[in-house]
């Protein structure tokens, strides 16, 4: 590469307006690439174009005479809107090399060329221009300002369509693709968080916006305010929190209109999306950092907003089915608890001991968020018990016992049949939470990890919650005794792992049972 004849201090000189700067810190410009032995040709090209603008885009030229240093430039800078190519008898060779290596190897079909002679009797074939996707011919005749200009118009206009065309290809896989993935998040905060992400990716389509820092947030409105479902960027650390506490006086602004509009709004780098559930529920969602909102931007998030609109309805629905659910199951636990004498909230205590020692051992999210939805039923196989065996305030006969034990298989049989995840879940519970980790329970004598995970951790939540409050038959035990109890019952009754994990965090399990108290 050689240096430029003007006035450049460095081999890749440039040309945009009286702003100064370098092509890498002025991104938003036509990238033009002159590969041609001649200095002359360079000096001429650039001062034919020193002014021009196209689109209110400055030219930005890259110059050289060598094809190694042209691949490299063209790895360098993928987005290249024009080359001009110089040709002649003893260059054939580098130019067809080159014209395979842009359209071939590198896959670039948007970058419009131009072909230079040094005179007309090196026009170039018909087949050649066809191949290899020529846009102009022009001799070094023809380098005229006039001429210059209007061929380097025609290619960038042709660049600038191209791009258009395949920006919008990708936007609307980017919505398919997004789309997609938003439907199968099914709790409302994961399905926050995707908008967020899906958004995100959807504005850095535009190669302007790769340069930005998005920040943003999902929120829902409850009874009296919205509050912050999912954030990223400077919004990230302000979760569960209430809009009207923490967003500052312009982004609440922003929000009000939308909600008072009640549609979605593009406000200069900000974008405000308004999403209202058949069932009246409210949902915001706010974006900001994206600079130049064009049409085609616009139009990509609107199509893709109006899926999300869908997919809030279709979550709401669901929300609301588990939590119907929720109560169907909570109820019913209740009713066993009733029934047994057993006042107050043990299968609520139960229910969030064992989603938190799930969580504790490493099972996901979902999983244990299923424990505390399934595990109040464990002791549903009760309602097949006799009263007065199951309130019986003295110790149990050999064969009153027996009758008891067989309320895990009452229970199981109750629930199986269910193709409810909920419900499958809690059957298998309600037969195996009284097995024991050395064999030695009921009703089938399991061993270890034979017994089920699930079961497993309800029995310790179980055990754990009925020691500590008052029944019909005795009084709450000192958390002492309790405590007490669980070591020297680790790889006995109970699996020693979550042994260990109810003492090193027993603060945390009292707190459950201080959250829900008899009474």
């Amino acid at each position: 590469m050689y240096k430029s004849p003007l006035n450049s201090t460095d081999d890749r000189f440039w040309i945009a307006d009286e702003h100064g700067g370098s092509p890498f810190e002025h991104r938003d410009t036509w990238k033009i690439l002159i590969i041609d032995g001649n200095p002359e040709v360079h000096a001429v090209i650039r001062t034919g174009l020193i002014n021009v603008k196209f689109d209110e885009k400055p030219l930005c030229f890259f110059n050289t005479a060598s094809e190694k240093e042209a691949k490299q430039l063209l790895l360098e800078q993928p987005d290249v809107a024009l080359i001009v190519l110089g040709r002649g008898e003893e260059s054939i060779g580098v130019e067809l090399r080159l014209l395979r290596y842009i359209r071939q190897e590198l896959n670039n079909s948007h970058v419009r060329i131009i072909l230079l002679s040094p005179h007309s009797e090196c026009e170039p074939e018909e087949k050649m221009i066809v191949e290899y996707d020529i846009n102009a011919y022009m001799t070094a005749q023809e380098l005229t300002s006039q001429k210059l200009f209007s061929t380097l118009y025609g290619a960038l206009r042709s660049y600038r369509d191209i791009m258009t065309i395949e920006l919008n290809r990708k936007g609307m896989e980017k919505i398919i693709e997004a789309s997609g993935s938003i439907f199968k998040l099914q709790s409302m905060r994961t399905f926050a968080s995707g908008i967020l992400t899906q958004l995100t990716a959807l504005m850095r389509l535009n190669k302007n916006a790769l340069y930005c820092r998005f920040s943003g947030f999902a929120a829902m409105k409850n009874q009296h305010d919205f509050y912050i479902l999912a954030a990223t960027g400077d919004f990230s650390q302000l979760v569960d929190q209430p809009v009207q506490k923490v967003l500052s006086l312009s982004v609440r602004a922003s929000l009000e209109q939308a909600v008072i509009e009640k549609r979605s709004l593009c406000l200069g780098n900000r974008y405000v999306g308004y999403f209202q559930s058949l069932s009246g529920t409210e949902n915001v969602v706010y974006l900001e950092g994206a600079h130049l909102w064009n049409e085609w931007e616009r139009n990509w998030v609107e199509l893709f907003c109006s899926n999300v609109g869908i997919a809030f309805d279709n979550i709401s629905l669901n929300d609301e089915i588990e939590a119907t659910q929720r109560e169907i199951i909570f109820t019913l636990g209740g009713m066993v608890e009733a029934r047994s004498k057993e006042t107050g909230h043990h299968v609520k205590r139960v229910a969030e001991c064992s989603s938190l020692l799930a969580r504790l051992y490493g099972l996901s999210s979902e999983e244990a968020e299923l424990l505390r939805l399934a595990s109040p039923m464990h002791d549903v196989g009760k309602v097949a018990v006799e009263d007065a065996i199951l309130n019986k305030p003295g110790r149990l006969t050999r064969e009153e016992f027996n009758m008891m034990k067989s309320h895990t298989v009452h229970g199981f049989e109750m629930l199986c049949h269910s193709k409810r995840k909920i419900l499958q879940t809690a059957a298998w519970i309600a037969l195996q939470h009284h097995e024991k980790f050395n064999g030695q329970g009921y009703p089938y004598g399991l061993r270890g990890d034979k017994i089920h995970i699930h079961a497993r951790i309800t029995a310790v939540a179980d055990v754990f919650d009925a020691l500590s409050n008052d029944r019909c038959y005795r009084p709450a035990w000192p958390m002492e005794k309790v405590v007490d109890l669980f070591c020297r019952e680790r790889g006995e009754h109970f699996d020693p792992d979550l042994v260990e994990l109810l003492i090193g965090n027993l603060d945390r399990f009292i707190g459950i049972q201080k959250a829900f108290p008899d009474g």
